[in-house]
């Protein structure tokens, strides 16, 4: 689509390198369409936008997991114990004494009986991975049932010998049930299997003293043991929730770093897309370059209005957001006079960030496009379960005849001439050359490729490891230099710099280096802009374009270096200076400034030389506009906000 419809042609364009196609279609009347197949990106949508990155668990899903894992590790060891011991000495010896047992089938049950706890916990721990209280505690039932049915059935006498088999074994399976709650439900159980055996022995055949003294220490030795594998168990366990615990908080602070960093490369997307289009608008309002009242500016800051809207629209928390951002936009229309007819079909869709942007956008265009107070939109939303389609309809407005007069005048920032542009818009005057500087030569590969691929191309006609390339022909008519600071291991190169600049060359310095100190030293010395390695091929190419049509470019990197000037060369200025400085920063001319404070266009000029002065004194020279505006922020007499 194209930024502003015309009346009588209509337009279609296709973008199927997204998730799917997108269409823009305008007519007489206006018309803005955007649609998406949904189910291209039914993934996207499954899982909504909330997704960290790495697909972690969540912590405390990771903290059960380590409990749940160990539990089940020592419950399997313990019941290979338990069933070792029953199937091979607790079997050998019910079948030595078979015949002692009165009656025979009472002994078998009890031993089945424990068998099958045994089966079905091993089943509970293969499947579900542990064992549910109520099975819990229907084994604890039938264990006991068990050890009665065999206490009954077992031969008087001699207590707890071979023929006893279940007296130890019980314990056993108490270990396995009971292992991680609390030691005294352990306690509790061996004190009640131990009573059951003393009960048997006494009612039986009351044993003599030494037969007791016998039982007793058979028992303490056998439950003495289990009762204290069940308290180091117990205390693996705890160990266990710990470590649970520990991992829960690291996978929480992971997450939250996954989360923050995730946020951190939203906001550095948000920022890039400005870049391109609303901070050069912004600049250009700002240095008086752009026109407040021509209608073209007009509808460039309406649609950036809506843009950034959307955006800060796109941090809410709400259940239908193509929607909500779509009232964004439309809001802005409604405070520039536009009336706007809104509808909404379907059921609500969430679908992934890009796409909402590629069917905003052009509604987006449509309303700034409208720009008359007298105006009514329409304004359509469209879900079927396989397709959302966005439409925006209206009258547009014929846009006025604009001739475009080139006229050559001096340029403030440097010594060369520059094309100026009357009328309204921006228009260069001849094709874009650059002359790169840098002496790793997959790095001037890199640059030649993204400059002939740039939209639109950029010729680079000279290329070399030292600054000579853009001393001699043809790297010395370049409009551009592109300059490494950081040339054959050397120190960095701020006298090639200099030099550029003081010849009036438009240098852009591109290096690895990212400290701030270096991007002011670099900013004082007089270069363009500064640029680091990292932010790649978007803004070199799009510091370049501004570069050449001596628009301002404000990367990332240097972004962060404005306001961080701590020394103390800061001058000092009168509060009648600053405010002078402000408001020439935001007026057009010097008479708009002198209107303003009520004082003649001399006395301004008269103010500003004496700020000169006042940073010439310091060591930090600033002959041209945008050098104290750069100075003025750097020493925090001016934001961003000021401008």
């Amino acid at each position: 689509m194209s930024d502003r419809p015309v009346p009588g042609s209509a337009a279609q364009g296709e973008n199927s390198a997204a998730l799917g196609e997108s269409g823009v279609a305008q007519s007489e009347s206006g018309v803005a369409q955007s649609e998406k197949p949904v189910a291209l990106c039914a993934s996207d949508v499954a899982q909504g936008e909330s997704r960290v990155p790495g697909d972690r668990p969540l912590p405390e899903q990771s903290s059960a997991g380590i409990k749940t894992q160990l539990s089940r590790g020592i419950h399997l060891a313990i019941l290979a114990v338990t069933v070792t011991i029953q199937f091979t000495l607790c079997l050998s010896g019910l079948i030595e004494h078979s015949a002692r047992y009165q009656p025979l089938w009472l002994e078998i049950t009890g031993f089945l009986l424990l068998a099958g706890v045994a089966a079905v916990t091993a089943a509970y721990l293969l499947t579900k991975r542990y064992i549910p209280p109520a099975a819990r505690w229907t084994g604890i039932v039938l264990v006991l049932l068990a050890a009665g049915a065999a206490a009954v059935a077992s031969p008087a006498g001699t207590h707890l010998d071979p023929a006893h088999w279940y007296f130890g074994l019980v314990g056993w399976y108490g270990v396995l049930l009971l292992f991680d709650l609390p030691l005294v439900h352990l306690t509790v159980f061996l004190i009640a299997n131990l009573t059951l055996a003393a009960v048997k022995a006494a009612v039986s055949h009351v044993p003599d003293l030494e037969t007791w003294a016998s039982m007793a220490v058979s028992a303490l030795s056998i439950y003495g043991f289990q009762l204290a594998l069940g308290l180091v168990v117990h205390g693996v366990h705890r160990v266990a929730v710990r470590a649970g615990e520990a991992a829960a908080e690291e996978e929480h602070i992971r997450t939250e770093e996954a989360v923050a960093e995730h946020l951190h490369r939203d906001h550095q997307r948000r920022y890039v897309s400005l870049l391109g289009s609303t901070i050069p608008m912004l600049a250009g309002l700002g240095y008086g370059t752009l026109d407040p009242a021509d209608p073209e500016v007009r509808r460039r800051s309406a649609h950036e209005a809506a843009r950034m809207r959307r955006l800060f629209a796109e941090n809410d928390n709400v259940s239908d957001r193509l929607v909500h951002e779509l009232r964004a936009v439309i809001e802005v229309a409604e405070r520039g006079g536009i009336t706007v007819d809104f509808a909404a079909r379907g059921r609500p869709r969430d679908l992934p960030q890009e796409v909402r942007r590629e069917l905003i956008d052009p509604v987006s265009a449509v309303l700034a496009a409208a720009g008359r107070t007298d105006s009514t939109m329409r304004v359509t939303v469209v879900r079927t379960p396989d397709r959302v389609r966005v439409s925006a309809v209206g009258e547009i407005p014929e846009p006025p005849h604009m001739e475009i007069h080139i006229r050559t005048g001096r340029s403030e920032r440097r010594g060369g001439r520059r094309p100026t542009v009357g009328g309204g818009g921006v228009a260069r005057q001849t094709a874009v050359t650059v002359t790169a500087i840098d002496d790793h030569p997959v790095v001037l590969a890199g640059m030649k490729h993204w400059y002939a691929t740039a939209d639109p191309p950029i010729t680079v006609v000279a290329a070399g490891p030292t600054p000579k390339s853009a001393w001699t022909p043809p790297g010395d008519a370049a409009t551009v230099v592109v300059l490494d600071l950081q040339l054959q291991a050397g120190p960095p190169a701020y006298g090639e710099l200099r030099r550029l600049v003081d010849a009036g060359r438009q240098v852009i310095v591109f290096t690895m280096r990212d400290d701030e100190r270096t991007a002011l030293t670099c900013l004082d010395i007089g270069a363009f802009t500064y640029l680091t390695k990292a932010e790649g091929e978007e803004h070199l190419v799009a510091a370049t374009h501004a570069a050449a049509d001596n628009r301002p470019y404000t990367p990332p990197a240097l972004a962060g270096a404005f306001g961080t000037n701590t020394a103390a060369d800061r001058p000092r200025l009168s509060l009648r200076e600053e405010e002078v400085l402000i408001e020439w920063f935001q007026s057009e001319s010097k008479e708009l400034v002198a209107a303003k404070l009520g004082i003649t266009p001399r006395t301004v000029n008269s103010y500003l030389d004496r700020i000169r002065i006042k940073y010439a004194n310091v060591g930090r020279e600033a002959k041209t506009k945008a050098n104290l505006v750069a100075r003025a922020i750097q020493d925090g007499l001016v934001g961003v906000d000021d401008l």
